[in-house]
């Protein structure tokens, strides 16, 4: 009576709340006499903390799940309310919404230090000009988006006022992109 969960497709996709959607399908059970099916899932393997009771379908989408590690099982249930053991677990990591946090702008004698910090891992693409320059210069910070916390140093010449421009692109592994624009002034 042990019903084999597989992930049928995983549809990852951060709505308004920062929730996702799981799509699960798993093979009917070969026991007879199934009527439902119990959908479990919980943030850690093998800990289930809540359930969805189903009729006799294979199919179920959880709906709303927070950014985290996220593992399911299935169990299938006779009309007398008994209920077979776990089947396999599947899991998938739901990735928190990416904003950009903060930015920052540190003078120090040799140039400028850009920071800029993200809500979620994320690679990073720095772009910067002076005010009134015609020159555009990029950085790419982080190539892989393996990092909340993206840091440039800007060789500059200090000693002169001069006001730049800078913007910061930065990208996480669904794709979603966020850009943020900041300036700053050298002395």
């Amino acid at each position: 009576m042990k019903p084999i969960l597989t992930i049928c497709c995983l549809l990852l996709q951060a709505v308004a709340l920062q929730a996702a959607d799981v799509s699960l399908a798993w093979d009917p059970s070969v026991s007879p006499g199934v009527t439902n099916y119990r959908i479990y899932r919980g943030n850690s393997p093998r800990s289930y903390s809540e359930y969805d009771h189903l009729g006799n379908v294979t199919t179920h989408t959880v709906t709303g799940l927070a950014p985290g590690a996220w593992y399911f099982a299935a169990t299938a249930l006779d009309a007398a309310g008994n209920e077979s053991g776990f089947s396999n677990e599947v899991s998938t990591t739901i990735e928190d919404a990416l904003r950009i946090t903060s930015l920052s702008a540190s003078m120090r004698w040799f140039g400028v230090v850009l920071l800029c910090t993200t809500s979620a891992n994320a690679s990073a693409i720095l772009r910067w000009q002076e005010v009134g320059g015609t020159a555009r210069d990029t950085v790419i910070a982080t190539p892989t988006p393996i990092k909340t916390e993206h840091r440039v140093v800007l060789y500059l010449p200090m000693g002169q006022t001069r006001y730049y421009r800078y913007e910061w692109t930065v990208t996480n592994v669904a794709g979603t992109v966020v850009v943020m624009e900041g300036t700053f002034q050298t002395k």
